[in-house]
């Protein structure tokens, strides 16, 4: 059994977001702006919850808008870029990051 970052039960550990749309239901989630711009979304989590995210290609832009994060708003990728979010209970905070920006 795979849990979530929602704390429910995955349908995959991995999922691959193309295009624009929410990340929901995964622990990774792998961007690729290879063919098109992948504007993505995270709604609020629960305390605890974990959620990594990896950028393959940002041919395209390449972003991420939590409902709140700490220390910003938006998190932009570019190729390569690693980030680790936990759920604080009031919002996403970044313990991880590598080359994305935070603003």
């Amino acid at each position: 059994m795979i849990v979530s970052h929602f704390g429910r039960v995955a349908e995959t550990a991995v999922k691959t977001l193309t295009a624009s749309g929410a990340i929901v239901d995964t622990s990774l989630a792998i961007l690729d702006g290879t063919s098109a711009v992948v504007a993505t979304t995270l709604a609020a989590g629960q305390a605890g919850d974990t959620l990594d995210i990896v950028c393959l290609n940002a041919t395209n832009a390449v972003t991420l808008v939590p409902s709140v994060l700490l220390g910003g708003t938006t998190i932009t990728f570019t190729a390569n870029d690693a980030v680790r979010l936990v759920y604080t209970g009031a919002a996403w905070a970044v313990v991880s990051n590598v080359g994305a920006l935070i603003s």
